[in-house]
């Protein structure tokens, strides 16, 4: 699946969610992704660097779970005086997909 599909899909994962934050019912659309995959059980997310970092390793065909990043700034191609904001997609896994690292590597 290129980049481009994984940002479509979230983008339609993500939908519902605008409405609710706008209601004021949640703070942010990550925070309802947040609380969307934890009914599937992942409650804790977190990068692949951070959980080899703490020592562990994802399992082999683990799909990651997607969030969007801290937006960046970007020129607006019309307006050179304009400033966009662009969403980059997170890519986390969670503690349903990775297991203790237990091989004695260090970690990275």
């Amino acid at each position: 699946m290129t980049a481009i599909n994984r940002r479509e899909e979230l983008k339609a994962i993500s939908a519902p969610f605008k409405m609710l934050v706008k209601e004021g019912a949640i703070a942010s659309i990550n925070a309802g992704l947040a609380q969307y995959y934890a009914e599937q059980g992942h409650t804790t997310l977190k990068t692949f660097k951070t959980w080899v970092m703490e020592g562990f390793k994802v399992k082999k065909g683990s799909k990651a779970l997607l969030l969007w990043a801290e937006p960046k700034k970007i020129k607006n191609k019309k307006d050179e005086e304009k400033e966009d904001s662009f969403f980059p997609v997170a890519y986390v896994f969670s503690n349903l997909q990775v297991e203790e690292n237990k091989t004695g590597a260090t970690p990275v």
